[in-house]
């Protein structure tokens, strides 16, 4: 056989012949699912949408940097800020100023500061009123009792009393009230029940025994009870009234007697 007929004859045979299977199929999936790589470069308009994306991100923290600083500076600001005094600071500074505006209102009415006692439920005292010593207490003229006038004799009884009511856990209210009927000596609180004293005063150093509580007589009367309306008037919501009657026989430089009659006399005609 001539080398022309073999050559055809193998020609033959290779187009008889199935085309072979590829052994990777699966790489050629592989392939075919990954993008085709045009070798194109990104375009600008997406270079453009990075850079924004970018900045909005750096955008977003400097906020929240922000937003901190803000923080403190506020929290700086707070702790500079003079811190309010508490209720107890508050408490005492009211009542400091009432205890100034009440020790000028004594010196005005001759009282000295410490004529104050402390205020209980009862009236008694563990000191008698003569241990309380009350002349070391009020402002009085500097010349010997004898040389007193009337005026001052009366000024010095009506602190004496006020001293004596302190002492007996009064309150006192007023001193020397005036409206157009006339005064009242001393207008006190005994627990619930307000208090309209008159106070009698004499000199007494040699004529023996006084009492000067028989001068409150019908007509005094008489006008505490206008007093008593007036202020009643002027304070509504008081409801129950007393008219006491403070009776003092000074008897010598510090010594003197004292009488306190409760309810001396009633509200009614």
């Amino acid at each position: 056989m001539s080398a022309s007929a073999l050559a055809k004859k193998a020609i033959k045979e290779n187009e008889e012949k199935p085309a072979k299977e590829s052994k990777t199929p699966e790489l050629k999936v592989v392939r075919d699912s990954l993008p085709e790589n045009t070798g194109e470069k990104p375009t600008a308009a997406k270079e453009e949408v990075r850079g924004e994306e970018k900045k909005e991100g750096k955008g977003e923290a400097g906020k929240g940097e922000a937003k901190k600083e803000e923080a403190k500076k506020s929290s700086s600001k707070d702790s500079k800020k003079e811190k309010k005094p508490a209720p107890k600071r508050k408490a005492r500074e009211k009542k400091n100023a009432a205890q100034k505006a009440e020790s000028k209102q004594e010196a005005k009415q001759g009282i000295k500061p410490d004529a104050k006692t402390e205020d209980s439920g009862n009236h008694t005292s563990h000191k008698s009123f003569r241990e309380f010593n009350p002349w070391n207490k009020i402002l009085r003229p500097d010349k010997p009792i004898e040389e007193y006038n009337n005026k001052e004799v009366g000024k010095e009884g009506e602190l004496l009393a006020s001293l004596f009511l302190q002492y007996k856990n009064y309150e006192i209210l007023e001193m020397n009230w005036t409206c157009k009927f006339g005064e009242v000596d001393i207008v006190a609180r005994d627990g619930d029940e307000l208090v309209l004293c008159e106070v009698k005063t004499r000199l007494c150093l040699h004529d023996g025994e006084a009492i000067p509580e028989l001068r409150v007589h019908k007509r005094k009367q008489d006008k505490y009870r206008k007093l008593a309306l007036c202020y009643l008037m002027e304070h509504p919501k008081e409801d129950a009234l007393r008219f006491d009657v403070m009776a003092l026989t000074i008897t010598g430089q510090r010594s003197a007697k004292l009488r306190h009659l409760l309810g001396a006399f009633s509200f009614d005609l």
